[in-house]
């Protein structure tokens, strides 16, 4: 690290996102599986979703710290949904696990201090159950809303990411206000803040359900980027999840605009045993 601060967070340091779709099951251990364990050690950081385990669930692997998010067992003695973070030891004392108040998602603050950046980086891994699950419904509340009051809250602190698997469509729709650029004929406010970015992503997946139009809207009002479908590595937005009933893209690496210049790859992975891993 150079004595000069940047926000160079991606330089810095190396994650991914991996919906692992069950971390243990009766007929694949992952955590004792040679290919899983040779992928991980090529990050600092690694973050999954829908690791469909308990707190009683004992993981253990060589050089990282691993802290579980878990839901209750539901009715049928099974784990759903879940949320697990490896942090290797060389990085650990940079990373703060922060305080969690929803087995949906967990955020993470960075260190500006220890990572040489000039703001502390605040990171929300997520699980959002599809909207038309039946879990849905025995919610009050909104995980998309709570999120984006943490958003706003953090913002204040430091720069914003938010990845995981959010169940949201938003085919190749624009996450910035079009045309928003300094206009002296159009009167507004002496702080307000043009979107900078302005190139259309691109996507396999065309389509736009509520949800998606939901976290479009987020990440206009946040000033946040969707990396999928506009970085070198995935400039044609691969999709992240294949099923029977088709394809589509559901799982997302979203940052704030002012990290997309120092962004230089996304990359989204092959599938391996029916999950997919999104790494910068």
């Amino acid at each position: 690290m150079t004595s000069q601060k940047k926000n160079n967070f991606f330089h810095n340091i190396t994650f991914c996102v991996w919906n692992i779709g069950g971390l243990i099951s009766k007929h694949h251990d992952k955590i004792t599986d040679p290919l899983f364990l040779q992928e991980i050690r090529n990050y600092d950081v690694v973050l999954l979703t829908e690791t469909h385990v308990g707190y009683n669930t004992t993981v253990n692997i060589e050089g990282f710290n691993y802290y579980p998010i878990c839901r209750p067992q539901s009715t049928n003695s099974r784990y759903y949904g879940g949320l697990g973070i490896l942090v290797k030891y060389e990085v650990r004392k940079g990373i703060k696990i922060l305080t969690n108040t929803c087995k949906d998602y967990q955020w993470l603050q960075f260190d500006k201090h220890y990572f040489n950046l000039n703001t502390d980086i605040f990171l929300c891994l997520a699980y959002i159950i599809p909207a038309t699950s039946f879990y849905v419904d025995q919610s009050e509340d909104d995980t998309l809303e709570n999120i984006e009051k943490d958003i706003i809250k953090f913002s204040q602190h430091g720069s914003i990411i938010l990845c995981g698997d959010l169940n949201a469509r938003t085919g190749s729709e624009p996450d910035f206000i079009i045309n928003d650029v300094n206009d002296t004929h159009i009167p507004m406010y002496d702080n307000y803040s043009c979107d900078v970015i302005q190139e259309k992503r691109c996507s396999y997946d065309m389509k736009v359900d509520s949800r998606g139009k939901q976290l479009l809207d987020l990440c206009i009002a946040s000033k946040l980027r969707i990396l999928n479908g506009r970085m070198w590595g995935d400039s044609y937005g691969k999709y992240t999840c294949m099923k029977a009933v088709g394809s589509s893209v559901v799982d997302y690496v979203i940052v704030l605009e002012d990290l997309i210049a120092d962004t230089l790859f996304f990359h989204v992975a092959d599938f391996f045993i029916n999950s997919v891993r999104l790494s910068l």
